[in-house]
């Protein structure tokens, strides 16, 4: 892997450079702000001058779980940023390199345009926008890394960058010189203060991309580059660069510009994401904004209700123990929270019509006791009244409520869909449609990977309202039914639960029967829960101040300690018998973190990572805390395998940013997988503490890279994908890949084996053909040992697909290099010619630009203002003075298609005039004027023996015509005569 640092921003934070800012901080710090503005702006909370982190904290209170979810989707839209620094480094655009500012400015309209084609959708994919935002907040932030902006604005930002309807202008040309060579200090590293000799906007070139350093006729001049120790292009002039993306001089030659860099990254995010104009709060909307970022806690959903509308005829059978087990868990858990539905909703309904009933309550006590009592019976023909229930619902439901349909049978009611839409739609309610089957007809296989029905048409009623709505329809089958329910209901009504312990008890293999249970003072409520006991005899629980506790409850072998308020400090849990148990400690406390896995690239330098780890490479740790006031410290983590057990400790080192502490810890990654993360610390007043997070990782010896496709897919279009597989491990691998989709548009084949030896790499492709419009496909990548059928890998992306055809470029030309070697110097290059033919394809939109990287390079195509349809041949020509020419045709949304014509694998060498340079002894001088002398002396002789030879040749010409003039005199004489 490149070097993620030598072009960029680093990806995360760099621990042994505390000056240093991120993408992630940078990105952090500023969604931070823009939540304060949002909040602000909106009423959420009242500003009255506070702070930042003050805003934020005052809005989430003491849902720690909602602030959780929220950093978490920081984390999330900083991965896809990670993405595109790990993955497309060789690209100058990404990271507005080689003055591919344009370019740059183009890619980020083109991600508002996928952003707002998302929220203009009936059921927009949220987790599709927070990529797009991604990878979009990345290019933005690099233009103050990498452009001379800063040096010529300060921490002032280029408001039109990335936006619509918008001339970006005075950008310098690719023929103009920018820079000027910088000097080196005594440790032999550049120094560039003021390298740089332009007004107009440029950007530094950086060695190994697609876009090339252009060298000038001037031997000091020429373009900037980025300038880093590992950018070859610093070293040739203009030499140095006017990188910006770290704090110290050997990181980057502009470092002292750093801090403004940053704080102008900082400052276009937030006007990115939240200006009131232009940002992309005006693409998405109030409450779509809050979705994306997760601006919601659950004391925002308190006045709404919980509602269930669920088919009672005798069908069900199969399905309705899931469905009733799911309902139970999901009120049984709420009701220790203060973040309770202002009241919970049933509707049964069956058939006839009027068997369909309704019933309210805020009891959740009562709620339980109407589950249970849910009985299936009777139904007769298929269809069912499911539609008759849903408005009984949507009638007892409050705004904004959360409306969940089970049910196995088609609509008997379908006339009433519109009338179920409108009612939706008046009440904001985003439905979970849940199918299970076709009147008692479950789902049969079509593929291992695709479920379908033996009528595939009859649930288009429920696709409908789902669409229509913005809701969910889940065809599935009742084993999933409970994990689908819980899971959309706790994104609905997050729990405000932190795990403190997690741990088993064996006496076979523990050396004592007491347990300690660490209760720090920002516990508010503790609960205890004890699986595996046969009686409330067989275990002691003791408070920090000696004294038993007796509050007991138990019920199918669980025994649960729960109480408001805890003592705090140390509790203790005694075995009384030998028997293995398991114990969850959970609590209501502002005091959690989250936590992601980094790998290391080969400067060392962190990054996400996607998908498992590999066994023996070195990876970091990173764990968000918040709420870690006053003198609070964390001091240490475990790694945790499926008991509870320790299987590594580590001590940590944090950087705070705002009101968000991170801690990092870097380990080699054994073969052990790990199950959990546990944190330990002490609070504002000494008590001990501990969090812990369920964190399956589970290391292997293979990696699955796949390309990153940034754009959209093209409706009756093949589109390609690559991916690489490694073989980290020790051994041969026998290993099969597998690709899937949700929509039938994968093109054969979808399964490819690689045997890999250790250290050995593969390659592959696959080509998804979409075949619906509008549509979203999910494609998934899976990698399994084929000797053992276990996953090794899995890479799971969701694209759009558009109707228009985007620009698409192919090169003609199949001779590559295009130059020979020995036309690649300054001195041979203008002698030798090249010409390339590309073709152009697009439909159902509009060319706004046709450019080239070199504007020394002719192109030739026919005029394409009103042109709205390809094919169209470029051709492009020119002297062998650069090793590439890129050619870009952008469309009217900033879609843009590249063709890189490489002209030479070998670099352009630059040689220059040699001139004299005078040695403390004299003999470079000596030998110097002895050439001259020489080469003088050869001269002369060379004019001496040609001045002889004219004079020689005229007089041998002379004489011969007087000869001739006699000749001819007689002969005419005789003539006459």
């Amino acid at each position: 892997m490149t070097s993620l640092v030598n072009f960029a921003f680093p990806p995360q934070a760099i621990t042994n450079e505390i000056g240093t800012k991120s993408h992630s901080c940078i990105t952090f710090l500023g969604i931070y702000r823009t939540a304060a503005e949002f909040l602000t702006r909106y009423n959420y909370v009242n500003n009255t001058g506070q702070s930042t982190s003050q805003i934020v904290r005052d809005f989430f209170g003491t849902d720690s779980n909602s602030y959780t979810e929220y950093l978490r989707t920081i984390s999330k839209i900083v991965g896809s940023e990670n993405d595109i620094q790990v993955s497309l480094g060789n690209i100058a655009f990404y990271h507005v390199h080689g003055e591919q500012i344009q370019l740059a400015h183009n890619y980020i309209r083109s991600l508002r345009h996928m952003i707002q084609i998302q929220a203009q959708a009936s059921n927009p994919n949220i987790e599709l926008i927070r990529e797009k935002i991604g990878y979009a907040l990345y290019t933005l932030q690099e233009f103050y890394s990498n452009t001379n902006w800063v040096e010529l604005n300060g921490d002032t930002i280029y408001s039109d960058f990335g936006q619509e309807n918008v001339t970006l202008t005075g950008i310098a040309g690719n023929d103009e010189e920018t820079c000027v060579d910088c000097n080196k200090d005594e440790d032999g590293v550049f120094t560039c203060e003021a390298n740089i000799i332009t007004t107009l906007l440029t950007s530094g070139y950086k060695s190994g991309q697609d876009i090339v350093k252009i060298l000038g006729k001037d031997i000091k001049k020429g373009k900037c580059s980025i300038g880093t120790s590992k950018d070859e292009s610093r070293n040739i002039r203009a030499k140095g660069g006017i990188y910006k993306g770290r704090s110290t001089k050997q990181g980057a030659p502009h470092y002292n510009l750093h801090t403004q860099a940053v704080e102008a990254a900082i400052k276009a995010t937030k006007y990115f994401l939240m200006n009131e104009d232009v940002g992309i709060i005006n693409i998405l909307g109030r409450q779509l904004f809050q979705d994306v970022f997760h601006l919601k806690t659950k004391e925002s959903v308190v006045d709404t209700s919980l509602t269930f509308v669920v088919d009672v005829t005798g069908s069900m059978a199969g399905d309705i123990a899931s469905v009733i087990k799911a309902l139970k868990t999901i009120v049984e858990n709420s009701r220790t929270s203060k973040f309770v539905p202002s009241k919970y909703v049933l509707v049964t309904f069956s058939d006839p019509e009027s068997l369909t009933k309704g019933m309210e309550t805020s009891d959740w006590l009562e709620m339980i006791r109407w589950i249970e009592a849910i009985r299936v019976d009777g139904g007769g023909d298929c269809p069912e009244f499911a539609l008759s229930g849903m408005l009984k619902g949507i009638e007892l439901s409050g705004r904004n409520s959360k409306i969940f349909l089970c049910t196995d049978a088609s609509p008997k009611d379908g006339n009433k869909k519109e009338e179920v839409i409108d009612g939706l739609r008046a009440k904001s309610i985003k439905p979970t449609l849940l199918v299970t089957g076709h009147c008692g007809i479950v789902l049969k296989q079509r593929r291992k990977d695709v479920l379908a029905f033996s009528e595939p048409n009859y649930y288009k009623v429920f696709e409908s309202i789902a669409e229509e709505s913005g809701g969910s329809l889940f065809l599935t089958d009742s084993t999933a039914m409970e994990e689908i329910i819980i899971k959309e209901i706790e994104d609905t009504f997050p729990s405000s639960t932190v795990s403190v312990q997690w741990f088993e008890l064996d006496p076979s293999n523990s050396r004592t029967n007491v347990t300690e249970i660490f209760v720090d003072s920002t516990i508010n409520f503790l609960q205890i829960e004890i699986r595996g006991v046969l009686s409330i005899d067989d275990i002691s629980v003791q408070m920090p101040n000696g004294t038993e506790w007796t509050e007991f409850s138990m019920k199918d072998n669980i025994i649960k300690v729960t109480t408001l308020y805890p003592s705090t400090g140390v509790w203790k849990m005694t075995m009384v018998v030998g028997k293995k148990i398991s114990v969850n400690v959970t609590a209501q406390s502002q005091l959690d973190f989250d936590v992601v896995l980094l790998e290391a690239s080969e400067d060392g330098i962190n990054y996400q990572i996607s998908g498992s780890p590999i066994s023996g490479h070195k990876y970091t740790i990173a764990l968000d805390v918040q709420n870690l006031r006053g003198n609070s410290t964390c001091d240490s983590v475990l790694l945790l395998n499926e008991n509870g057990s320790q299987i590594i400790h580590l001590d940590v080192q944090g950087v705070k940013t705002e009101d968000i502490w991170r801690f990092f810890a870097s380990f080699s990654m054994a073969l052990t997988p790990i199950y959990s993360v546990l944190i330990t610390g002490r609070d504002s007043i000494g008590n001990k503490f501990m969090r812990t997070k369920p964190f399956i990782v589970k290391p292997v010896g293979i990696k699955l890279d796949v390309n990153p496709f940034i754009g959209e897919l093209s409706l009756n279009a093949s589109d390609t994908f690559f991916y690489t597989v490694f073989n980290y491990g020790e051994s041969t691998s026998d290993i099969l890949v597998t690709i899937s989709d949700d929509q039938g548009s994968l093109l054969d084949p979808v399964s490819i084996p690689f045997a890999l030896e250790s250290g050995e790499y593969g390659n592959g492709s696959f080509t998804v053909r979409a075949n619906k419009y509008p549509s979203i496909i999910k494609i998934k990548v899976t990698v399994t040992d084929n000797r053992t059928n276990e996953m090794l890998q899995t890479y799971t992306r969701s694209y759009s697909v558009s109707d228009i055809n985007r620009p698409m470029c192919t090169s003609l030309e199949s001779k590559s290099p295009l130059c020979p070697p020995e036309a690649m110097n300054t001195i041979n290059c203008s002698l030798y010619d090249w010409n390339v033919t590309s073709l152009l394809d697009f439909s159902g939109v509009k060319l706004s630009s046709i450019d080239v990287s070199n504007k020394e390079v002719n192109i030739v195509h026919k005029d394409v203002t009103e042109v709205e349809r390809g094919p169209i041949n470029v051709i492009l020509s020119g002297q062998c003075c650069y090793e590439k020419v890129v050619l870009s045709a952008t469309d009217e949304n900033g879609f843009t298609a590249r063709c890189v014509h490489v002209l030479s694998n070998k670099p352009m060498a630059d040689v220059e005039e040699v001139t004299r340079q005078d040695t403390p002894s004299g003999q470079s001088k000596n030998w110097a004027w002895i050439i001259t002398f020489s080469i003088l002396a050869v001269v002369c002789v060379i004019i001496l023996f040609t001045v002889i030879a004219v004079v020689y040749k005229r007089n041998a010409y002379k004489k011969r015509e007087d000869f001739t003039g006699k000749v001819e005199g007689q002969h005419n004489l005789g003539f006459f005569s």
